[in-house]
Parts: C-alpha cells; structure tokens; sequence
C-alpha cells in the first residue's frame, strides 16, 4: 500500500521563474517545512483557477526520500509563494 507524504511549501520560486521551470526544462528550488531546500523539475503546470496566481503542478524532486528521483503533485500560489507537495512511497 502506498503511503502519501505531504510537505508544506514555506518559499518557492516567481512566476516568471515557475514558467521557465516548464518550458526551458530549468530546475526550482522550493523551502518545504520538514525537509528543507530542495530542488525540482516542474512537467506540468495547470491553472487552478481564474487568478493566474494559483497553480496546480506536477514534477520530479531530487534527493528528498533516497538519492533518485520522486515524482510529486501540488498546490502552489506563485502570488503568495506558498502551496504544498504529495509525495507517494510505495
């Protein structure tokens, strides 16, 4: 059974800086309570509603849980900087 970890973003990255995370494949840095700066590679990013400062996104984050890769869906507010992320651990 997969076990869901969720952390908090306490600081990401602009606007302008989550958008060329997407389309120019450059990787963001997010403070997430719990675990610190970590580093991630935006691969999809979605209008959670009409504000175009509230995104649902999706990615891959280095080095959280092991020292591969861990795909990870999650709010964020480029506005306030803030969101969270899910993880799932098999």
């Amino acid at each position: 059974m997969a076990t869901e970890h969720e952390f908090p973003i306490l600081d990401g990255p602009s606007k302008f800086d989550l958008m060329a995370a997407l389309f120019d494949e450059k990787r963001v840095r997010f403070n997430l309570e719990y675990a610190g700066l970590v580093t991630v590679q935006i691969n999809r990013v979605e209008a959670e509603d009409g504000s175009r400062d509230s995104w649902n996104i999706a990615g891959r984050l280095f080095g959280i849980v092991n020292p591969t890769t861990t795909d990870f869906t999650g709010y964020y507010s480029s506005k306030q900087r803030k969101g969270d992320i899910t993880m799932q651990e098999d």
